[in-house]
Order: C-alpha cells, then sequence, then structure tokens
C-alpha cells in the first residue's frame, strides 16, 4: 500500500516539474494569452467621464465612415467597435514621467472587454479633438497589443510607435473643414502649442508627409504602398533620434 502511494506521488511529481518547465519555455505573452483571452465585444462604451466620452465618439465616428469605403484602408489602424472597450484613466503622469498617456501591454487591470488608457490629468480641459488625438495613439497600441496575443503580430518596438504616430497623423489629416481650420490656425499662431499639436507640427515641418510629385511614387515602376512607406521611414527616422524612444525600444 505505501509502495503505490509513493509510486502516486512521484507521478504526481513528475507531472508538476513537466507543467513547470513547459510553461517557463514559453514568453510572456504566451503565458497570459493561455491564462486570459482578452478580446471586444462590446457594443456600447463603457463609462467614461464626458470629456473622454466624447472624444471617443469622436473616433468611432471617423472610424465607422473610413470602415464603409476600401479606399480608406490605410488610414484605419483598429476596428470603431475597439472604442468600446476603453477605459480613460486621469493620472499626473506629465509631472511623474513627462509624458501624455500610455497603455502598459500586458497590464494587470486589462481583461476582456475593457483596456485602460492612462492620460495626464490636464486633458480634462483641452478641446475633445485634442484628446481624439492622444486616444488614437493609444488605441493604436491596444490594437497591438491584440494582435501580439492572436499571434497576428510581427512589428518590432519602434516600429509600434511609428504606426501610431502614423494613425495620428492621418487622424488629423481627415476632418471636416472647420474642425481643420482651427487646428491650423493654431498650428500656425499660437506660440503655447498644446503638445498633441506641437506633435503635429514638427511631424509636418520635417517633412514626413510626402508629395506624390516629388518622391517618385507616380511612375510605373513604383511599389503600390510607395507614399505610405516613405511616410513611415522619415516617422521612423525622426523617432530614432529621440533619446526617449531610443530608451524605451532599446534601438
Amino acid at each position: 500500500m505505501k509502495r503505490n502511494i509513493l509510486k502516486i506521488l512521484i507521478f504526481i511529481l513528475v507531472i508538476f516539474l513537466f507543467y513547470i518547465a513547459r510553461n517557463e519555455k514559453k514568453s510572456p505573452s504566451e503565458n497570459y494569452q493561455e491564462s486570459q483571452i482578452v478580446s471586444c465585444t462590446r457594443t456600447t462604451r463603457l463609462e467614461n467621464l464626458s470629456q473622454y466620452d466624447r472624444a471617443l465618439s469622436l473616433i468611432e465616428e471617423k472610424y465607422i465612415s473610413w470602415e464603409k469605403g476600401d479606399m480608406w484602408q490605410e488610414w484605419y489602424f483598429f476596428p470603431s467597435q475597439l472604442v468600446n472597450c476603453i477605459k480613460i484613466v486621469e493620472d499626473e503622469t506629465r509631472k511623474d514621467s513627462e509624458i501624455e498617456g500610455y497603455f502598459i501591454f500586458n497590464g494587470e487591470e486589462i481583461k476582456d472587454n475593457y483596456f485602460p488608457i492612462v492620460v495626464d490629468k490636464d486633458y480634462s480641459d483641452v478641446d475633445d479633438i485634442l484628446t481624439a488625438l492622444i486616444l488614437v495613439h493609444e488605441i493604436t497600441h491596444v490594437q497591438q497589443y491584440l494582435d501580439t496575443i492572436n499571434g497576428i503580430d510581427s512589428l518590432s518596438c519602434i516600429d509600434k510607435e511609428v504606426q501610431t504616430f502614423s494613425a495620428q497623423l492621418k487622424y488629423y489629416g481627415f476632418q471636416n473643414d472647420e474642425t481643420r481650420k482651427s487646428m491650423d490656425y493654431r498650428l500656425e499662431h499660437d506660440d503655447e502649442l498644446h503638445p498633441q499639436l506641437k506633435l503635429i507640427k514638427s511631424i509636418s515641418q520635417s517633412g514626413v508627409i510626402p508629395s506624390i510629385y516629388s518622391t517618385g511614387c507616380m511612375d510605373e515602376s513604383a511599389e503600390p504602398d510607395c507614399l505610405k512607406n516613405i511616410e513611415l521611414n522619415r516617422i521612423k527616422e525622426i523617432l530614432l533620434q529621440d533619446d526617449y524612444y531610443v530608451r524605451q525600444c532599446k534601438v
């Protein structure tokens, strides 16, 4: 009897050690994916403060319009439904880390239909469109996270950042006339630009947005994504000159 109990205990120990060894070989994201599958299936938005709900509504409206036409595919970085699962958390991010906001991949607060994005508390007092700009950036990171746990992500850290800035540029570039007039007037005349508009101005003045006539993209031999690739490469060049992104992505 004692011998049989000993055999059973040894068998259980072997199975336990095998399980530990199997999971140690996996990456953190693989282990996380097995323990908690997350997605966004909500059809209504999570409860947020009104200023953030309005900004999410603006993003949803724009992305729904892009979903209706194939010509907007390169402007489209996440499904409009994803805004329904975004929870905005205010904090003093500028004071603590000098950044406007962030989303933590594999963060402990993430769960199914719930993706928390942290923004500086000062966003409570800015235009909805400026809040929407930073949220487009961070929601693109949320989509990248979902792509990662679903095994369809192949972007490096720096390329993920390039993609988020491209998403912001596209969102800024396709606004109704009055909204664009308001932003463009401030870009030209405001000496104390909000950080989101400083970002747009910096990227625009650097020549990131290529001209279709000056790049050779009109040539018959040009690649189908000629302009897009030029834009992404130029954004990447800018980020590689920024100490923050160099440290973050260890490049």
